[in-house]
């Protein structure tokens, strides 16, 4: 079973594999690689729920699958707004990175539709939410499309395309 868990010492050991696996590719959530150790990582994501002096409040969460042991296959990162002049144009709600031997699969397209889900759970404030991709990520335009997100316009000097979806 596929499901989002907030990050706990359980998830030690996978961590510390996925950031060895994945540090070369640095296409996730930045919160997984500010950190040097585990410990670090995880005050910090527990202290970015209210927000830190630098962050917009945020939870961060690990997709995990059940039948795979002591493997993360997708970190999301939920921003709880982007109220700001700067973020509306250049951040977004959503933020995620998949593991690089778990790409072009299908965990894309649920671990999205459970990140909505998720939204609602912790009863943010969002009623439309914000996801941005690179324009020459054909997958992850694919992955956002899939789950009914309205392209938006090009952002950030073109490089990237933003969607919006309606919760």
């Amino acid at each position: 079973m596929l499901k989002l868990e907030f990050p706990n010492k359980s998830h030690k050991q996978a961590y510390e594999k996925l950031i060895k696996e994945w540090w070369n590719w640095y296409k996730a959530p930045q919160t997984l690689f500010y950190w040097k150790t585990f410990e670090e990582f995880l005050w910090n994501v527990i202290k970015e729920i209210d927000g830190l002096e630098w962050f917009v409040p945020a939870h961060l969460f690990f997709l995990i699958d059940d039948e795979i042991k002591n493997e993360i296959i997708w970190a999301i990162q939920i921003r709880h707004n982007i109220n700001h002049p700067n973020l509306i144009e250049d951040w977004w709600h959503i933020w995620y990175g998949i593991n690089p031997k778990y790409r072009k699969k299908w965990y894309g397209k649920i671990m999205l539709s459970l990140a909505l889900e998720k939204i609602k759970e912790l009863w943010l404030d969002i009623d439309k939410i914000s996801i941005t991709c690179d324009i020459a990520n054909i997958w992850s335009n694919k992955i956002i499309q899939s789950n009914w997100w309205i392209f938006d316009k090009k952002v950030k000097d073109e490089t990237k395309n933003r969607y919006w979806i309606n919760l």
